[in-house]
């Protein structure tokens, strides 16, 4: 069977060639050699780089000190992010996925080994909203992270009952009333200890730590999360944004 797909994956892409998640560049490289670091299972660490364009790669900027005590952040929320992350969620870009899973998976490979973790659990799209948009765009980044660090995605833990409305306009009170009893956990869970959640932006937090809640009390005793970017809250812009300081990828 992983012949098989690997043999579909090779001609899939030479009918549909790998592209940069940045600039849409057919990337150079060996379509055999690319899967099997970035795609097959047990990949390499580090082949997030055979995922976009050197150009493009030196343009995008990791956040370096914008730190939460139960989580971690990658990307700055920039102009190239914002494209990569809409061209995933609203134009069918599946495949920038797998770079943002696999760049995650490489930079906090460490942080991911200390905790030890039973499971990734993506933070879950409203049926109705995953249907629309054909995937849960927190689900393909996970996937990737979990190829990448050897830990299993759990999709069945955390379930999305109430169709919220966006919560990027919201202030922080608005979002904590939009999220109440927008989630669920299920049966499934009683036998976790540590979960990773995997996210694709963030701004307050209030969609991990709602979910976070619903974890603990259902015995959950570590729950940790990581995101692909983070927007400016509110205060922030008031205060003419922040410098966390940035580097290459």
């Amino acid at each position: 069977m992983g012949k098989i797909k690997c043999i579909g994956e090779i001609v899939l892409r030479t009918i549909y060639p790998q592209t940069c998640p940045v600039c849409g560049r057919v990337l150079d490289g060996d379509l055999l050699s690319i899967y099997i670091e970035t795609k097959a299972p047990a990949a390499k660490l580090g082949s997030h780089s055979r995922l976009i364009c050197e150009p493009c790669r030196k343009k995008l900027r990791l956040i370096e000190t914008k730190s939460f005590k139960d989580g971690k952040v990658l990307f700055k929320y920039e102009e190239d992010m914002r494209n990569i992350l809409f061209k995933l969620k609203y134009a069918h870009a599946a495949q920038n996925a797998d770079f943002l899973g696999s760049a995650m998976a490489y930079h906090f490979s460490d942080y991911i080994k200390a905790y030890d973790f039973d499971a990734i659990v993506p933070v879950p799209l409203h049926p109705a909203r995953q249907r629309t948009r054909g995937y849960n765009q927190a689900e393909l980044i996970a996937k990737a992270v979990s190829k990448h660090v050897g830990v299993p995605i759990r999709n069945d833990i955390v379930l999305r009952t109430a169709n919220t409305k966006a919560l990027k306009d919201m202030n922080p009170v608005q979002r904590k009333n939009n999220l109440k009893n927008a989630f669920k956990t299920t049966q499934n869970v009683v036998k976790l200890k540590k979960i990773l959640l995997v996210d694709d932006i963030i701004t307050t937090k209030s969609t991990i730590d709602e979910i976070k809640t619903y974890l603990v009390r259902s015995g959950v005793e570590t729950v940790r999360f990581l995101a692909v970017s983070a927007r400016e809250d509110e205060e922030e812009k008031k205060r003419g944004g922040t410098d966390y300081g940035s580097k290459e990828l």
